[in-house]
């Protein structure tokens, strides 16, 4: 069995870890927000992969590709970093923000964007708040 004392070191060098990663993930999606561009993407075709559910029946999965124009107009292709059992709608558009000096360097994912950031600060708390209660042992 694990002692107080070894769990606590556990969860803080683990909070420590959570808290570098949530440090480099803010200044990614920052760097995005603040310095990409930001545009509409519209979908014009699907990446095809298969895999097996649980029963092994094998099944597809559609990975979006939105085409989106850069400033000076030339049209680039970004994937999206989500899969799905079914097909979007064929009018679906989406935020895509790539890099102003290097127009094929995009992102079509607002979760690593947004949501990325959200999941590593709430780790990161967890784990100090888990770690507080064995401060004193």
């Amino acid at each position: 069995m694990i002692s107080n004392k070894v769990a606590l070191k556990i969860v803080f060098i683990v909070g420590i870890g959570m808290f570098i990663l949530s440090i480099f993930v803010i200044k990614h999606s920052l760097t995005i927000l603040i310095t990409y561009e930001k545009v509409q993407g519209f979908l014009v075709d699907y990446e095809l992969s298969y895999d097996k559910n649980d029963e092994g029946v094998e099944r597809t999965k559609y990975t979006p590709i939105y085409s989106y124009s850069d400033l000076q107009g030339n049209l680039h292709r970004v994937s999206s970093q989500s899969k799905s059992i079914k097909k979007h709608n064929s009018d679906s558009t989406i935020t895509v923000y790539f890099d102003r000096n290097n127009p094929e360097v995009a992102t079509a994912s607002n979760f690593e964007i947004f949501w990325v950031p959200f999941i590593a600060i709430f780790f990161t708390v967890m784990c100090f708040w888990l770690a507080y209660p064995f401060r004193r042992i």
